[in-house]
């Protein structure tokens, strides 16, 4: 029996079984089976499934089937799918070419004479390396070539020529094939006709692997790790040659392994469309297959690729996932229409990351060193500070991973800088930016390292007013401050012009402010002050800050003025005050009586001495004469008071006996108003009529009130209590009384309190209050009866 007549369908259906013949045939009808070797006793072929599988076919015996197959499936003795579609193949062989069987017989018998005769050991060995592709990954295969086995003629006489011409010879001499066998187990030095042990020994490790790696395979579900980024340096530094091939073929084509690091740059030139972007790599100057479309072989532990005859590794800071397209796709084309957005957007960043060179492209190198920049812009409804580095005409953005060397373009040119980055500088200006003293923190990942937004409590005015200038005084440039919608500071320093008249009792006070050349309305300022703010917004749209000694000088100044409608009017005995602000201000009109009064007060040497009036029932002691003539220099001053003598030192009697000289010096215009505990109105009722008998007195208070005030007009001394003006607080204020007196004005120490209130409200051309305890618990007591 022959071996095509087992090879029947139904006898292999009957060997596989329903489910493996059926998957093996589909492998025959698809193609996926070379036969190397066959006749009517014996048959080689190699099958491709997930990888290559060798198939051997024998006739056992006479009669029975022989089948072995590389496969983990047929390892256990099972008849696999790789077998049957193997058998179909030989038999189709057979069939078609089983009338030339004696040629291919008597070829071998010849080809086994010649090779007795060559003179040569029988176990002598050209030793290769075939890169192949498994199943998922690039892997290494050693190969050897039986060169007792090949007719002579055929190969070179000298081995040194065989690497390079392998490939071409067996093109042409498929047969060559036949004696090319892969490795199984390991290799020895001995019979290496190319190599030495390290040779022999790599080839042995290379096989040890891939052994390794077939098992982890097989029990990790497909999972297949290459070895070849660590195999692959080796290879390059030893004699044995590369090629590109497969199980069908492992001499397809001649592989250079470089064992320097590549490196890949971009060539950048015009063309007829615009410009023309080309990878290329190259070892120092010797350029790797221009142009050629490269495959990645291994990323880890390090990215080694496939690019015409040669494998190298690149050195690059780019990953591989991202330079991999460019070396399948060496050549780019940049429109012409879009050149502008290329040189913007791309150029620079390309040239940071990869060498770029190109026929009009000149580098400069930037040392020097850096200058703190910030730059102010309103984004997201928020203001934001970018932090950048100017190194002398370039500029650049800090970088948390900051690199030595940053590139940027000349504008508008293909021209580019190299700039020497101050690592520790750059860093140093970011912490003191992020640090809480200038009112700023870091923004996160969502804008950038370089890019800071003001903390929770720092407003962006205060933050342009307080922080900006701090920044400038530790030497940081700022820009776009004149560019913010937000927020514009006006930082000219505010000046003030004062014009002061005077009336009968009066004087009025117009101010003119100005920023620069920006006028700010007074009311405005006056508003600001009384409520503590330092800003204000201008009528051109800027910000402008009221100086903070402003605040402490002029705040209780505009709060005693009253409004008017050209700015405020101020009591006479307010001219120390205003004088005061005078000096302070920048530019000071002021009218002849102003000045009269100002003089007058400047050359007071003491308080004159005064007669007592006719019409005084008594005699004064010396300091009750003293108190009588210091409220005449009230009275000539038109000041206010506080008599402040101890209880029952007769603070009743100097009143009234000024109340009687104010009556005969004609001044009295209206009557005074004397306000005081009920326990006390006997008690003034009874001094007056004693000390004072001309001074006529009326008692407001109880149910007898006088409804109309007008009738206050008959009296001289209108005597009321707290409790009757706070009640009619209303009526007694529309009447302006000459004085108007608190007695024991202790009463109104707090200035909360309604009493208090009222008291204020009281309308008078003078006003006294009279205590023998000004002070009980604080000087805020104080402070309200003043």
């Amino acid at each position: 029996m022959s071996l095509d007549e087992l090879l029947t369908k139904r006898n292999l259906r009957e060997f596989a079984g329903s489910s493996i013949y059926s998957r093996g045939l589909s492998y025959y009808q698809g193609g996926r089976v070379k036969v190397k070797f066959a006749d009517q006793v014996e048959a080689e072929c190699v099958v491709r499934g997930t990888r290559y599988y060798s198939v051997s076919l024998w006739l056992h015996k006479g009669k029975d089937l022989g089948a072995t197959c590389t496969c983990p499936y047929a390892a256990n003795g099972w008849f696999c799918k790789h077998i049957v579609a193997a058998a179909l193949a030989t038999a189709d062989h057979l069939e078609r070419y089983g009338g030339n069987l004696w040629k291919q017989r008597l070829d071998n018998l010849i080809q086994g004479v010649q090779k007795s005769t060559r003179g040569r050991s029988q176990q002598s060995y050209w030793l290769f390396v075939t890169l192949m592709r498994d199943a998922q990954n690039w892997k290494l295969q050693p190969h050897h070539l039986w060169i007792d086995q090949v007719p002579e003629g055929v190969l070179p006489m000298e081995f040194s020529e065989l690497a390079e011409q392998l490939p071409e010879l067996v093109a042409h001499n498929n047969w060559l094939l036949g004696f090319v066998k892969a490795g199984q187990k390991s290799y020895q030095a001995a019979g290496c006709v190319n190599g030495s042990l390290d040779e022999s020994a790599l080839a042995s490790l290379i096989l040890q692997q891939n052994r390794q790696a077939d098992n982890y395979y097989y029990y990790n579900y497909g999972n297949n790790p290459s070895q070849i980024g660590n195999l692959l340096p080796v290879l390059a530094r030893t004699s044995l040659p590369l090629y590109l091939g497969d199980a069908m073929n492992p001499l397809r084509r001649y592989l250079h392994v470089i064992p320097e690091p590549a490196q890949t740059s971009l060539l950048m030139q015009r063309s007829e469309n615009g410009l023309r972007l080309q990878a290329v790599s190259k070892i120092g100057e010797q350029i790797l297959d221009a142009g050629q479309r490269a495959e990645l072989l291994i990323d880890d532990p390090a990215p080694w690729f496939l690019a015409g005859n040669y494998v190298f590794q690149l050195q690059s800071e780019i990953g591989s996932d991202y330079l991999l397209p460019w070396l399948q796709n060496p050549i780019l084309e940049v429109p012409a229409d879009r050149e502008d957005q290329f040189f913007e957007e791309y150029f620079p960043t390309i040239a940071e990351k990869l060498p770029i060179e190109g026929p009009e492209i000149d580098w400069e190198d930037i040392r020097t060193e850096a200058i703190k920049r910030l730059y102010l812009t309103d984004e997201d409804d928020q203001l934001q500070v970018e932090l950048r580095f100017g190194y002398g005409p370039a500029e650049v953005n800090y970088e948390k991973n900051l690199p030595e060397i940053s590139v940027r373009r000349k504008p508008d040119s293909w021209n580019l800088y190299r700039i020497q980055r101050d690592s520790q500088f750059e860093e140093q200006a970011w912490n003191e930016v992020s640090s809480a003293h200038h009112g700023l923190k870091r923004s996160g990942s969502e804008y950038g390292d370089h890019i800071f937004l003001l903390r929770a409590r720092v407003d962006p005015i205060d933050f342009l007013m307080r922080h900006v200038p701090r920044l400038i005084e530790s030497d940081f440039e700022i820009y776009g401050e004149e560019k913010l919608k937000s927020a514009r500071v006006n930082r000219n320093k505010p000046t003030l012009s004062l014009n002061i008249s005077s009336g009968i009792d009066w004087f009025d006070l117009q101010a003119v402010v100005k920023f620069g050349d920006v006028e700010a309305a007074f009311k405005d300022i006056r508003r600001a002050l009384k409520r503590k703010e330092r800003y204000i917004k201008l009528a051109d749209g800027t910000i402008g800050e009221i100086p903070e000694e402003w605040v402490e000088r002029y705040k209780h100044l505009f709060g005693l003025g009253e409004q008017t409608d050209d700015g405020l009017r101020f009591s006479n005995h307010h001219l120390t005050l205003l004088d005061q602000l005078l000096g302070e201000a920048d530019r000071v009109q002021y009218d002849s009586e102003f000045q009269r009064r100002k003089k007058r007060l400047l050359e007071f040497e003491g308080i004159q001495t005064r007669e007592l009036p006719r019409g005084f029932v008594g005699e004064l002691r010396p300091y009750q004469k003293a108190g009588f003539d210091w409220l005449h220099f009230l009275h000539d001053y038109e000041f206010g008071g506080c008599l402040a003598d101890d209880m029952g030192l007769g603070k009743t009697i100097e009143t009234l006996a000024f109340l009687q000289s104010m009556k005969e010096g004609r001044h009295v215009q209206k009557a005074t108003l004397l306000v005081l505990p009920r326990s006390l109105l006997v008690n003034w009722q009874r001094e007056a009529a004693k000390f004072t008998p001309e001074l006529t007195c009326y008692e407001y208070f109880g149910a007898q009130r006088a409804e109309d005030i007008r009738a206050f007009d008959q009296y001289d001394l209108i005597l009321t209590t707290y409790g009757v003006m706070l009640r009619d607080i209303e009526q007694l204020r529309e009447y302006r009384f000459h004085y108007a007196i608190l007695d024991e004005s202790q009463a109104i120490k707090n200035p909360l309190a309604k009493t208090s209130k009222a008291a204020r409200l009281l309308n008078a051309d003078h006003r006294l209050v009279l205590t023998g305890t000004p002070v009980e618990n604080s000087t805020f007591e104080l402070w309200s009866q003043f």
